[in-house]
């Protein structure tokens, strides 16, 4: 896949190590071959044995059986679920079936084919930016045309499960998750494979025990008994979601409910502590702006009082042109020297110095912890609420309206999603629909592994990643080939050097 590589890493000068794992010598549409030139003999060379056993067919034959699966489930009206990787194999796949769908006598142009992937837009796009690390071919039609492959022409993207079913059948799904036991792929199948005319095609190996896995061993039993009856049973474990009701959403919304309580005095405690930790300026500030409201309430109260009383001379006029003025300096605190003159007052001498020299400023402190600044999650929240009427007071009194603004704030305020839980359990179920397994792996089989090895011949070799059987098998013909020593580990075991074993 693009982005792979065989590390060669030299020490001193003489000692030279080679690390390549899953390499891939073919040439395909959007990949060059690996290549090992400027490779001498290696001291030592770690490689994989996975494709030890294993002799796959060539590109164009496995091109034509996926071409012919394709063809032949569509037409009778089925649906195809093509299994593959998230961002590597399924640009190849991707870009063969767009150039298959853009062919006119292939007819493929009235069926839709789509690619289901939580990071399908991503992937495409990053592929876009990657033209010149691919094939010489590809390279050449976006220097000379400048055609992009990977502006595909006949590929849908599609993120859910809602986008694909809006999407008409038949088609072509290209679904990630190789394994199968979890993600679309699961759940696809788990929809599809019911239906006799839908296909499900694997296009890669996994876990022995897998569902993926599975189904390759149905699949090689099916090809090995065309005509034959084999066991198409399968008991799967179902993981479905449902929505709480009773007792048990009663129960999540009152622990939802402790749980905002005990956030909100969290961060209340967190606000007081920050709000003692600040300077004597602040405090200073806090406090003058306390004692302004103060002489504003007490004011206020002596106008109340005299309108009470009956009493409005001179003494009420005065509190309320007062109550009016501290009012409005508390709103307009910030304007140009507003404040300064007011306080100002007929004096025999003339001041030399003003008060306020300068605008008034309230300094923000920023806070830091042991891991920088202090996030304030109400700086990034975003509101996915629609926006509600300024005064719902004015209008209610205004035309009786009050009630129907009421509903919406109810509404709003209902959950966007509804408390769930997931449930599993075990269910048997026969798979009518056909299976297939087409490799589309991208690795070199055993001949040609062996083939390299014997053109390297490197003087020491660790074998990874393969079955125990595949593992003996390279050893040996390693050895057979006069590798002076060759190490492979055995499953679940791991090599420790003697100066790193604790006595």
């Amino acid at each position: 896949m693009i982005g792979g590589a065989i590390w060669r890493i030299t020490k001193m000068g003489d000692e030279e190590i080679v690390y390549a794992v899953d390499f891939n010598h073919r040439k395909e549409r959007h990949l060059n071959g690996c290549t090992f030139e400027g490779i001498g003999r290696p001291n030592l060379m770690i490689t994989d044995a996975f494709n030890a056993l294993y002799s796959q067919p060539r590109r164009k034959q496995r091109d034509e059986q996926l071409v012919t699966r394709l063809l032949g489930t569509v037409r009778d009206g089925g649906d195809v679920m093509v299994v593959i990787d998230t961002a590597g194999r399924i640009l190849e796949i991707a870009h063969l079936l767009d150039q298959l769908w853009n062919n006119a006598e292939a007819g493929l142009m009235t069926y839709n084919l789509v690619m289901l992937s939580y990071v399908a837009s991503s992937v495409v796009e990053f592929a876009k930016s990657q033209v010149e690390w691919m094939s010489d071919k590809v390279l050449k039609s976006f220097e000379v045309g400048r055609y992009n492959p990977f502006q595909f022409r006949h590929v849908q993207l599609c993120h859910t499960l809602t986008e694909l079913i809006r999407v008409r059948s038949p088609k072509v799904v290209l679904v990630s998750g190789l394994d199968m036991e979890s993600g679309f792929s699961r759940e696809l199948f788990l929809d599809w494979c019911t239906d006799v005319k839908n296909t499900v095609i694997i296009t890669g190996r996994s876990g022995d025990r897998t569902l993926g896995a599975r189904l390759i061993r149905m699949a090689e039993q099916s090809a090995e008994n065309p005509n034959g009856s084999i066991n198409r049973n399968l008991t799967i474990e179902v993981k479905r979601r449902i929505r709480l009701d009773g007792a048990e959403l009663k129960n999540y919304r009152a622990m939802k409910l402790a749980e905002e309580r005990e956030a909100t005095r969290i961060r209340l405690e967190h606000a007081d502590s920050s709000e003692d930790s600040d300077d004597d300026t602040v405090m200073v500030l806090g406090a003058s702006t306390a004692g302004a409201a103060g002489k504003m309430f007490v004011a206020s109260r002596h106008a109340s009082t005299g309108a009470d009383n009956g009493h409005f001379g001179n003494n009420s006029a005065t509190a309320s042109a007062d109550v009016t003025a501290t009012h409005i300096a508390e709103q307009r605190s910030h304007d140009i020297m507003w404040k300064w003159e007011q306080q100002q007052k007929s004096s025999f001498f003339k001041q030399s110095k003003k008060s306020f020299p300068m605008f008034p400023y309230i300094e923000e402190k920023t806070r830091w912890d042991d891991y920088g600044e202090v996030i304030r999650p109400e700086e990034y929240m975003v509101s996915d609420t629609a926006a509600l009427p300024p005064h719902p007071a004015e209008s209610k009194d205004a035309g009786g309206a009050g009630s129907d603004c009421d509903e919406q704030v109810t509404l709003l305020q209902e959950e966007r999603e509804w408390p769930s839980k997931c449930i599993s359990q075990i269910v048997k179920m026969e798979v009518l629909c056909k299976v297939d397994f087409i490799d589309f792996e991208g690795r070199s089989d055993g001949e040609s592994v062996k083939k390299i090895l014997s053109q390297i011949k490197p003087k020491q070799m660790i074998i990874v990643h393969g079955s125990s059987a595949a593992t003996r098998h390279l050893a040996q013909y390693a050895q057979q080939q006069n590798i002076v020593q060759v190490i492979h580990p055995e499953l679940l075991s791991a090599l420790i050097p003697d100066h790193l074993r604790m006595s």
